[in-house]
């Protein structure tokens, strides 16, 4: 389900292995032709999605994780936060939040702005040319595959919070043997070439410096594909999220808040059933 609960202080205890992160895919053709500079901003990228929606009729933008987009627009709004965790509660029960979940789901009804792919991920709507740009994993560069258009990658637009992916291995904190099992491949899978070499085969980004000081590690930096050169730029704006028990429950519950939205809800209304929702998972 997502949570370790093994351990007594309530986090989840993890070794992360590799660091990817959202990007901004987009169709470079149609760019070039409607005469639009890659966005740096959000309204730089509403402006961009707006043209292509007017000129083309086709959703300028599309999200492969709707929950990622939230969140990074939550920690982005000022005066918001994600979680109290001494009091075990959300922090973005705000008029301010509420009014980027309002502003997000409008241009979703309009068109501007697509939130559901055809297929399981939306590099099969860009690929055939229905959404002129998207944000997905830049993991998915392979999966590129445009029907007659060039395409690019560029960094998605974050100004002062990115969802970069620290992925890895979790650490079970279950018997002395198995500790020292633990300990013994972390110490192996933290040497600086084991990791260089680990980061390489999933053509992802290492998040040890240890690791991106050494020979193997920049031999394989100075070669960076354009997807990873696009993570690599967000990364002095990347954060993480508090992870306690229940915590998890809050992205399925900002999902179906957005859902409600896009459905006729209020934003209010949708927001306080979030939080209730999400307060209670964590209190138990």
């Amino acid at each position: 389900e997502g949570e370790v609960l093994g351990f007594e202080d309530g986090l989840i205890h993890y070794v992360p292995a590799y660091t990817t992160g959202p990007i901004l895919f987009y169709n470079k053709t149609l760019f070039d032709e409607l005469q639009l500079q890659v966005p740096t901003t959000w309204e730089e990228m509403e402006a961009a999605a707006r043209k292509m929606h007017e000129v083309k009729g086709i959703a300028g933008l599309g999200t492969d994780s709707l929950t990622d987009l939230l969140q990074m627009l939550i920690m982005e709004t000022p005066g918001a936060g994600y979680i109290d965790v001494e009091n075990k509660q959300v922090l973005f029960d705000t008029p301010e939040v509420r009014e980027k979940v309002r502003w997000l789901v409008d241009l979703a009804k309009e068109g501007v702005v697509a939130v559901k792919s055809s297929g399981d991920y939306f590099s099969v709507d860009f690929n055939s040319g229905i959404v002129g740009s998207y944000i997905g994993s830049s993991a998915g560069y392979p999966y590129i595959t445009p029907d007659g258009f060039e395409f690019a990658m560029a960094p998605m637009p974050a100004q002062t919070w990115y969802p970069s992916w620290n992925r890895g291995p979790i650490v079970f904190n279950k018997d002395e043997a198995s500790n020292l099992g633990a300990y013994e491949f972390v110490k192996f899978f933290l040497q600086p070439e084991n990791n260089a070499g680990w980061a390489k085969a999933m053509n992802a980004l290492s998040p040890y410096g240890t690791t991106q000081a050494s020979d193997a590690y920049k031999a394989f930096a100075a070669e960076l594909p354009a997807s990873l050169v696009a993570v690599q730029e967000n990364l002095d704006v990347a954060g993480a999220l508090p992870t306690i028990s229940g915590s998890y429950a809050i992205r399925t519950a900002l999902q179906e808040a957005a859902t409600m939205v896009a459905g006729g809800m209020d934003p209010a209304e949708a927001l306080a059933a979030c939080v209730a929702t999400s307060n209670q998972a964590m209190q138990g």
